[in-house]
């Protein structure tokens, strides 16, 4: 759930870290340590712990379909195709399109500017689009959508020859991490946020809050290792979109039925 996130704090531990350590990217590794080897001490290790989903706090789940909104960018490269996948299959005529000419956005209307095919969920476009560089869309789409929250600890891992070394390295990581709280979540969220899909099921991570636990010595032998135990508590969000097409309910006169029946 948070590989994205560890990816980060990794790379920001290998530059404030720099000056501690001789060779920052053998020196920090995203692995559990085994046997460390002397000389690649001191040696930091961050991975994934425990993960708990939390079955009653703020949980969210819709059986049946509904309404929702997605947004999708779509950046134009020269020689451009005119036609392109859509992320969800969109209800007819909700979908909002405008396209960025020189830094203008222009908007552009279904049928007379762009055709959607609805069994593929692709649109395309009936003008050249050679120069343009984005495209912006907005559509609704029927989707059941389940939201869990989750809980995930992270651990890193410090070993080295000396109990001073140790400490000042727990320390300034423990303190990087805390003191880049939000710039992590910004980052995790926004600039580059965890989401996997098929065709038919999107599932995306968000994160809220990070929180330093404990730290344990797990050996009092050579090397030493001290363990920062870290939680992560955010949101896993589900949508299932329905491509098949609803109908509305059709009216069955009973009553002419029953009449029917009894003579």
């Amino acid at each position: 759930m948070i590989q994205t996130l560890l990816t980060q704090i990794i790379e920001r531990l290998q530059t404030e870290l720099g000056e501690h350590l001789t060779q920052p990217k053998t020196h920090i590794i995203a692995i559990p340590i085994t046997e460390p080897k002397t000389e690649t001490l001191p040696l930091i290790s961050i991975y994934p712990g425990k993960l708990e989903i939390n079955q009653t706090i703020r949980e969210t789940t819709a059986n049946q379909p509904c309404l929702q909104e997605q947004r999708q960018d779509i950046t134009v490269s020269p020689n451009p195709p005119t036609s392109y996948k859509l992320t969800k299959t969109p209800l007819k005529d909700s979908t909002r399109c405008q396209i960025v000419i020189n830094e203008q956005e222009k908007p552009l209307k279904e049928s007379t500017d762009f055709t959607i095919n609805y069994q593929q969920a692709t649109i395309t476009f009936k003008h050249n689009l050679s120069n343009v560089s984005k495209i912006q869309l907005q559509y609704s789409f029927l989707g059941i959508l389940t939201v869990r929250e989750f809980q995930q600890d992270f651990l890193i891992d410090i070993c080295d020859q000396e109990l001073t070394n140790i400490e000042k390295i727990s320390s300034l990581a423990a303190g990087i991490i805390i003191t880049n709280h939000d710039e992590l979540i910004q980052y995790y969220n926004f600039t580059q946020p965890t989401e996997y899909q098929t065709d038919k099921l999107t599932t995306i991570h968000t994160i809220n809050q990070i929180h330093l636990l404990e730290g344990i010595y797990t050996t009092l032998t050579t090397p030493l290792k001290l363990q920062l135990r870290f939680n992560v508590i955010g949101q896993l969000k589900l949508t299932k979109t329905i491509t098949e097409g609803v109908s509305p309910i059709k009216e069955i006169k009973i009553r002419d039925r029953l009449n029917r029946m009894e003579s």
